[in-house]
């Protein structure tokens, strides 16, 4: 039977590279994929545009773009995990295929929307804001939401952010799962293994909203594919 595995990461994961190296080992998938945008070129002219130097001011200070850019001189940063980095190894030393299905043009209107700013200040209060922290409560929060027998009251909180943001991504959504369905329906490999890796929010499972996951769940019958979800710290 051909499986998908969904790993869900977070960005902020320090350790990501090791633990994405783990996720190739222990699952073997033969084609990856990942939450990146393929257009490469496009996103990093956006990553290094004025426009996005304002936005991530205004993420990272909780004030309007305005604001953050006349309270710092200092140039801004944004962290990610390693994700890239591990893969593209993994590529070139196994030469299993890497496919980007993220939608630039989705993933620029998320970002300069004001949701970007909001969902961060309510995760500083939720006491997510140290990387290593954040980390770890974003696995446990998703792992119990995976398992649907954990704290509700703290799930609720984050998936109430995570709606806003549901609301806002259809359209990425549908674009992610959309391109893994014709990267499917193109490999030569039977049966199919494979594994996408990206973040955490993608692989919720809410009623009335789209995600990567519950898209996917409509469109792969379960007669032909087993999809499993796994949060990325599993693979210590």
């Amino acid at each position: 039977m051909n499986q998908i595995d969904f790993v869900g990461t977070s960005h902020v994961d320090q350790e990501a590279e090791g633990r994405i190296q783990k996720a190739f080992e222990v699952l073997k998938p033969n084609v990856i994929t990942l939450e990146y945008p393929s257009d490469q070129r496009g996103y990093i002219d956006f990553l290094n545009s004025s426009e996005w130097r304002k936005r991530i001011r205004a993420i990272e200070m909780g004030s309007s773009p305005e604001e953050a850019i006349t309270s710092s001189s200092d140039q801004p940063t944004i962290k990610y995990g390693s994700e890239i980095t591990a893969l593209q190894r993994i590529y070139e030393e196994t030469e299993t295929p890497l496919y980007c299905v993220d939608s630039l043009r989705a993933k620029i209107k998320m970002l300069m929307s004001s949701y970007a700013v909001e969902m961060a200040e309510e995760l500083r209060e939720m006491d997510t804001n140290g990387t290593e922290d954040e980390t770890r409560d974003m696995y446990t929060l998703f792992g119990e939401h995976f398992q649907e027998n954990g704290n509700k009251r703290k799930i609720g909180n984050l998936l109430r952010i995570y709606k806003k943001r549901l609301i806002l991504t259809r359209y990425r959504e549908i674009s992610q799962r959309n391109r893994i369905r014709k990267i499917l329906n193109i490999s030569p490999y039977e049966p199919i293994r494979l594994m996408h890796v990206g973040g955490l929010a993608h692989l919720a499972d809410i009623k009335g909203f789209s995600t990567l996951y519950s898209l996917s769940k409509k469109v792969f019958p379960p007669s032909s594919f087993k999809i499993n979800r796994h949060t990325l710290n599993e693979f210590d």
